[in-house]
């Protein structure tokens, strides 16, 4: 689903695939072993990802390119990388964090992720 960067918060809370001007959702196989994909995520998770398989996977939000959270549902857990980059990338951090936030108290969870500083 196409939507703007801000209309991204329901679909990250909701783990729905989307797309937006410079940012994206999406589910990704951890098991299909190809070798490349998001590279951070794989290193964290010793896991391989696949971007063109289907299967059990995590939901990776992305801006650009480079993957800034993903939910794990084996653990019920979201990963949110805690690092600088450029503007537009912090409004997309923050965006995403509002979403994991708004996750949370649906949930009722009260702190189901794990900062990861690379």
């Amino acid at each position: 689903m196409k939507v703007t960067n801000k209309g991204a918060a329901p679909y990250i809370t909701d783990r729905k695939r989307f797309d937006a001007n410079s940012m994206s959702g999406r589910w990704e196989s951890r098991y299909c072993g190809r070798g490349w994909g998001a590279q951070c995520v794989q290193d964290y998770l010793d896991i391989s990802i696949d971007r063109n398989c289907d299967g059990d996977g995590i939901y990776i939000v992305y801006s650009y390119a480079t993957p800034i959270a993903w939910y794990d549902p084996t653990t019920d857990l979201w990963f949110y990388i805690d690092q600088n980059h450029s503007v537009t990338t912090t409004r997309h951090q923050t965006i995403t964090r509002m979403a994991i936030d708004q996750y949370n108290r649906e949930t009722g969870w009260q702190n189901n992720y794990v900062t990861v500083t690379p």
